[in-house]
């Protein structure tokens, strides 16, 4: 199992975009690799200010990552197939304390921030995104 602490690099680093999984004026869901160290996150939107973006953190298992980019990526004729596939991810990895920053919205030059406790599990489209957790804490 994947440990829940996300890699050295990402304070002050970047990630790179493995597969989009929903997007609203930028990334809204992705899962990311460290380009450093291969390890594999699975972000989502957490607030939004101005450019500002918040992602909530949740390190990946590596098989976990790669069957489902795998199976994503070759599509299914069950419509279901991919929320479902995606579902069971997010519950085999559940969401941290681990928020990461982008001052322009890009997936580089970031910023790690370690909260008290786990951020909420809430679907970001169900999440104000009015910028006031990265007022509060960003």
């Amino acid at each position: 199992m994947t440990s829940e602490l996300p890699c050295e690099h990402l304070d002050g680093g970047r990630l790179q975009l493995e597969l989009l999984l929903d997007d609203w004026l930028g990334t809204a869901e992705a899962i990311v690799r460290c380009p450093r160290c291969q390890r594999d996150y699975l972000l989502e939107l957490l607030d939004i200010h101005g450019g500002r973006r918040a992602w909530r953190l949740a390190p990946l298992d590596a098989e976990f990552s790669k069957r489902l980019i795998h199976d994503l990526a070759r599509g299914s004729c069950d419509v279901n197939r991919a929320a479902t596939e995606v579902h069971a991810v997010k519950a085999a990895h559940p969401v941290t304390r681990f928020v990461v920053v982008s001052a322009d919205g890009s997936l580089s030059a970031l910023r790690l921030i370690t909260t008290e406790r786990s951020q909420t599990s809430t679907s970001w489209r169900d999440l104000s995104l009015d910028g006031q957790w990265l007022i509060a804490y960003a």
